[in-house]
């Protein structure tokens, strides 16, 4: 898939020039033509022009996010993974070391509050999230939370807006899938496939876990892609593609992005490996990629 190269291309040439480093995650706005990259030195949200490439600025820069309550305010430190809502033109960001959720406008630029602003941030404290995906076609969002082994969703708007609602102070999940059967083992990374109704999930046993759309509770995955002939190891993301029904995996532990039949299972060899240069690649924790997104 050459949409995948290109963007690690472009977003190399983006860091190298212009000091974008650790950059953790990735996500693509098609509907806008827009590029997101979190990046942990600078705890902020980055947008670039999906054509960027060479000595380019970001078009917008989300510096910081302010948490107010009515006696205080506090900064949300340390954006982690992103995901944009194209349909209603929002942006969802997960947070390191326990921090919150938070949902903002699309549009976004500089610091913004959860209060006070024409269109405020949503902020949400008490919600673990290692990876987070948003399912626009059901409007769900789903959550990987590797502590609790577990993939959690709830539903977007109670979430997400309207943003002039004050969030309640708990937010019920609308399913939980949780428990022995499921084959989670530490999920770092949460992909939704609404078209064809599955949930991937990338374990930190080297496995890749596909569950239907709707399952809740203790239920045994549909397929799981695992064992030596896989290439896996340490999958820390996945993108589908439905076009042309393939499965992307970039793996941390080895730098490189394996792919896979969209319906594979069991001990299957990839159909193709992308082996990335260690020292060439914007680099964090180990220097192999965090994020992958297909345009």
């Amino acid at each position: 898939h050459s949409g995948v190269f290109v963007r690690l291309k472009a977003i190399h040439e983006i860091r190298k020039r212009l000091g974008l480093v650790s950059a953790f995650d990735i996500a693509l706005d098609k509907a806008n033509n827009e590029i997101f990259v979190t990046e942990l030195p600078s705890e902020s949200v980055k947008v670039y022009e999906i054509s960027a490439n060479g000595h380019v600025s970001p078009i917008r820069t989300v510096s910081g996010i302010v948490f107010c309550t009515l006696w205080s305010c506090l900064i949300v430190h340390m954006p982690d993974r992103i995901d944009v809502d194209t349909k209603n033109n929002q942006v969802l960001v997960s947070t390191t070391n326990g921090g919150p959720i938070v949902f903002f406008p699309e549009v976004a630029n500089g610091i913004l509050f959860n209060q006070f602003d024409p269109i405020p941030a949503q902020v949400h404290y008490g919600i673990e999230a290692d990876d987070i995906a948003i399912d626009i076609k059901n409007d769900e969002v789903f959550i990987a939370d590797t502590d609790e082994n577990s993939i959690v969703i709830y539903d977007r708007m109670a979430l997400a807006g309207p943003f002039y609602r004050p969030p309640p102070l708990t937010i019920v999940p609308v399913r939980i899938i949780k428990g022995t059967s499921t084959g989670l083992s530490s999920p770092s990374s949460v992909v939704v496939d609404a078209i064809n109704n599955e949930i991937f999930v990338a374990n930190g046993n080297n496995s890749i876990t596909i569950y239907a759309r709707t399952d809740n509770g203790d239920v045994p995955p549909l397929r799981t892609i695992s064992g030596a002939s896989t290439g896996l190891y340490d999958p820390i993301d996945i993108a589908v593609d439905i076009e042309v029904n393939e499965m992307f995996v970039a793996n941390g532990g080895n730098c490189s992005i394996v792919v896979f039949p969209r319906n594979a299972s069991g001990n299957v060899t990839p159909l193709r490996t992308l082996s990335l240069d260690f020292f060439s690649v914007g680099r964090y924790f180990n220097g192999c990629p965090r994020g992958i997104t297909l345009r």
